[in-house]
């Protein structure tokens, strides 16, 4: 019944709390759904899934809200390749989050989405990640014309390739 049903929160919940549940047969109908979030949730929270199989699924999906979490909270995930993903989609939130908190992430390059955008609330915040490349971050801002996030750069301009102070000083400020 379960597995004609297309309830696919029940599948997953079915093969994680029954223990004669065919989690293959109810992993087939996830991985043919090609839906992400199941996929990201099967592979979750079923600890007979196959992490690789779901993971290409949600990877195809083109989506950087799933490919984040997925690298961020499935053991085993292969972190480049969800972060290829996420770096492609020029989403703003996921890059910064990606770098943030997903260990492993190579700050610099989820950067450079953030630097290449202009937003300045990104670009000040992602200035304060450890691995940065600040000097960038910061030319964004000096560069926009906007008083108030200058401002907060203008007094610490001299010390421009001073990454570290600068880096203190930002953090100071949050």
């Amino acid at each position: 019944v379960v597995l004609n049903s297309n309830d696919y929160g029940c599948m997953i919940k079915f093969a994680e709390t029954i223990e004669e549940a065919n989690v293959n047969c109810l992993a087939n109908k996830i991985l043919e759904s090609k839906d992400p979030l199941y996929n990201y949730r099967f592979a979750r929270e079923v600890k007979e899934a196959d992490i690789e199989k779901h993971a290409q699924v949600v990877i195809e999906s083109k989506n950087p809200q799933y490919n984040y979490s997925f690298a961020l909270l499935i053991k085993g995930a292969d972190i480049e390749k969800h972060a290829q993903v996420v770096i492609e989609s020029k989403d703003l939130k996921y890059n910064y989050l990606f770098a943030k908190e997903v260990k492993g992430a190579d700050v610099r390059r989820h950067g450079k989405v953030i630097i290449e955008s202009g937003d300045l609330s990104y670009n000040w915040d992602f200035a304060a990640l450890p691995g940065c490349d600040i000097i960038a971050h910061k030319d964004v801002i000096m560069n926009s014309g906007d008083d108030d996030y200058i401002n907060k750069f203008d007094p610490w301009y001299g010390e421009r390739y001073d990454t570290e102070v600068l880096k203190q000083k930002i953090l100071s400020l949050k």
